[in-house]
């Protein structure tokens, strides 16, 4: 692959600078219920469960009336928030700038070009460190060295900044996966400050993200980046032959510094309620390094025999390296709670580290030959051979052929008749086959040791090396096999062009874990048994027109789709859960499994006919009115999943999977002299989608709280509701359902 970047222009110097300001604003952030609607939801979620009620009648008083704080007879305090969380955290818009300066000029023999830029951009917390800035520069030049050479040379460098805020880890009691996550499980009830300032906490339900975001500590990642270019063309040596030379450089460097400082809050007013997040403090830096080399030559050559016959005939040859290092350090217990540094501790129990390192080699020789007859009948083949250090010295060499055939009709004598209407008419057909080494480990050929201590010899630890994995001698390139008919087109004097294509896609040796028993007691590596076919279609149409010589408008616009069929990974691979299931042999990736249903339960005489509910969830009065009916398939008296298998999967049906489908964009463009206007939309046409646990179940655990659009739920005065009754750790009402299929 070639890369092209912008190259400076024969001509006077120019000067150009573009500077931008956008506002961002959070969109879709669900909406909080206020205090005693969500203290009587849980509640009513208790009771539907057979439970006493969290909060009694005079919480709902001090729900609706205050005050905040109550004292208890624990000496904590039982709070009453009536504050939006939210609102506390998150901004209702942040900015984005943008500038760029660009200098570029040059003559006959020599052009370059010049520029920097600068974005700086906001983030959606009003707390905290939330920044991101970036500075790019990035120089071209192009000379010729005398008639036969042509040097051109370009350097990139980018640095970025980002300022993140502490989340506290991936417990929920230290951020629960994400920080804004944490203003969501927290219940309402829960302040962020004491009366006196302190922050507050009791227990993990507790609103603490604020603290995090404010006092926590800092999460900074550092990142520069230098690409360095250089290609030599050597032409008109001989007569049709060109000679391209290139190499390539990227070198990255990244470093992440990340800082938990320890927090105290107060459950109530006296200093014995104080706990605290991050205790011990922590503070750990790791680098990263990253150098990638690409050396290429390649050569062209074009002759004609006669006037008709057309020939193109390239040869190349590739080097690609890849060298990536780590090296980290961590640690703990830190003297001090502000202004961290590694050598702020003494004890060595306190620090560690680590370093890894990854390199690779691939080569590759390629060649391609065209031939085209008065441009009329088209022909290309290429040939490729690829070797990767990451395969078993015997198997690292796989070659690649295809080949391509186009009929250009518009050439054809009889077309004249038609070419005032039809202009261009271009059926084309191919076949090819590529390599993929993507899921290969970079060592996996290789006996690799990894260390162990968890064996005890009298009374410590001892570290130890074990072999984890079998080495995959065997495993080889995965073979991606793509056939493709395809026609472009264009009417009314080339002003509407478009093409089609039709393909299919063979995902050939791909890579699957065979499932072996435990008892082998060792790891098993992947093997080329796996097979995945793919196939769809794309359009594109395009209408470029003028008014005058002043005005020029357009509009384009582009629609595909494609589905895709495991047809074979290794036979291990047929089990099936209700759900999202990844990999099922036969089915769509990421396919879908559901229960069929027939609304809700509504009557006892409903529930007197119902199947058995005891394998989904055996808790007494399951399923109740307001439940999800589910219908038995299979005609056994309960509803299951059978042996969740395919070919036994009880009630459960396949749904589809959750691919996109119908991917679409539509742009639009006018431009008026020196004034330019252009629109695009793009979209998605149809797609499966299954929002997560959190978002769709309230209750399903007790920190998983209703947002506003939870509260049309079925009662006996609302039937047709959007969701069941609220059930306090019931999965019975979310079982992955068809609805009215």
């Amino acid at each position: 692959m070639l890369v092209t970047t912008k190259k400076g222009e024969k001509g006077k110097s120019r000067i150009s600078l573009m500077s931008n300001m956008a506002w961002q604003m959070p969109a879709n952030i669900p909406e909080r219920l206020s205090l005693i609607d969500e203290m009587n939801y849980v509640n009513t979620a208790r009771a539907n469960a057979g439970l006493a009620p969290e909060y009694n009648e005079e919480d709902l008083n001090y729900a609706i009336n205050g005050p905040t704080f109550v004292l208890g007879s624990n000496g904590q305090w039982r709070t009453y928030n009536q504050e939006n969380l939210i609102d506390k955290v998150v901004k209702k818009s942040y900015t984005m700038n943008n500038t760029n300066l660009q200098f570029s000029g040059g003559n006959e023999n020599v052009t370059y070009m010049a520029s920097l830029g600068n974005m700086s951009q906001a983030g959606m917390f009003k707390i905290g460190e939330d920044h991101f800035t970036r500075w790019n520069a990035r120089a071209n030049i192009s000379a010729k060295v005398n008639e036969y050479i042509k040097l051109d040379i370009g350097s990139a460098f980018i640095d970025q900044a980002t300022d993140n805020p502490q989340d506290g880890g991936y417990g929920l009691d230290g951020g629960g996966n994400g920080i804004l996550r944490q203003f969501f499980s927290s219940r309402m009830r829960f302040p962020i400050f004491n009366e006196d300032g302190t922050y507050y906490r009791s227990g993990t339900s507790s609103a603490f993200g604020y603290a995090l975001l404010k006092d926590g500590g800092f999460n900074r990642d550092r990142s520069s980046t230098y690409f360095n270019n250089a290609t030599a063309t050597i032409n008109k040596l001989v007569k049709g032959l060109e000679v391209k030379l290139m190499y390539s450089r990227e070198d990255i460097t990244k470093q992440n510094r990340n800082f938990r400082r320890t927090v105290t809050f107060y459950s109530g007013p006296e200093a014995t309620t104080a706990s605290q997040l991050n205790n011990p403090n922590n503070y750990s830096i790791m680098d990263y390094k990253t150098l990638s080399q690409n050396y290429q030559a390649v050569a062209d050559y074009d002759f004609k025999l006669g006037s008709d016959h057309n020939f193109h005939i390239m040869g190349g040859y590739q080097l690609y390296s890849y060298d990536y290092q780590t090296l980290g350090a961590t640690t703990k217990n830190l003297y001090v709670n502000d202004n961290p540094s590694l050598n702020f501790t003494s004890d060595p129990v306190n620090k560690s580290n680590s370093q890894s390192a990854l390199t690779e080699k691939m080569q590759s020789y390629f060649g391609r030959f065209n031939y085209n007859y008065k441009e009329k009948y088209l022909f290309e083949a290429t040939i490729r051979s690829d070797e990767s250090s990451r395969l078993t010295p015997g198997q690292r060499v796989k070659v690649f052929p295809s080949f391509s055939a186009g009929w250009n009709m518009s050439k054809e004598s009889w077309f004249d008749g038609i070419s005032t209407v039809v202009n261009e008419l271009k059926p084309r057909i191919s076949w090819g086959k590529v390599g993929s080494k993507v899921g290969i480990g970079y060592y996996d050929f290789i006996a690799q040791l990894q260390t162990g201590s968890n064996v005890l010899l009298g009374d410590s630890r001892q570290t130890y090396l074990y072999q984890s994995m079998i080495p995959a001698v065997n495993l080889s390139w995965e073979t991606i096999e793509t056939q493709n008919f395809g026609l472009d087109f264009s009417f009314l004097n080339r002003k509407l062009k478009g093409s089609f294509d039709y393909y299919n896609k063979y995902n050939n040796n791909m890579l699957v874990r065979v499932s072996l028993p435990a008892t082998i007691g060792i790891d098993v590596p992947k093997s080329n048994v796996g097979k995945m076919k793919t196939w769809g279609w794309e359009l594109a149409l395009g209408y470029q027109d003028k008014i005058g010589d002043d005005i020029t408008f357009g509009a384009s616009f582009n629609l595909a789709d494609n589905q895709n069929k495991l047809v074979k990974y290794g036979g291990a691979d047929n089990i099936i859960y209700s759900g999202v299931n990844n990999l099922v042999e036969g089915y769509a990736l990421n396919s879908i499994w559901a229960y069929k249903t027939n609304g809700y339960f509504q009557t006892e005489e409903d529930l007197k006919n119902a199947p058995s509910y005891a394998k989904l969830i055996n808790k007494a009065g399951v399923p109740g009115l307001g439940d999800i009916r589910y219908v038995d398939l299979d005609g056994n008296g309960e509803i299951s999943p059978g042996k969740n298998i395919v070919g036994d999967a009880g009630d459960l049906q396949y749904l589809g999977d959750i691919n996109p489908r119908y991917q679409y964009g539509f742009n639009f463009n006018f431009g008026y002299k020196n004034l330019d206007f252009s629109m695009f939309v793009q979209g998605i046409g149809k797609r499966k989608f299954k929002p997560s646990n959190e978002l769709i179940q309230p209750q399903l655990y007790s920190y998983y709280l209703p947002m506003n659009f939870h509260m049309d739920y079925w009662t006996p005065e609302n039937r047709d509701a959007a969701y069941p009754r609220p059930y306090l750790e019931g999965t019975q009402n979310f079982k992955i359902r068809i609805n009215g299929l």
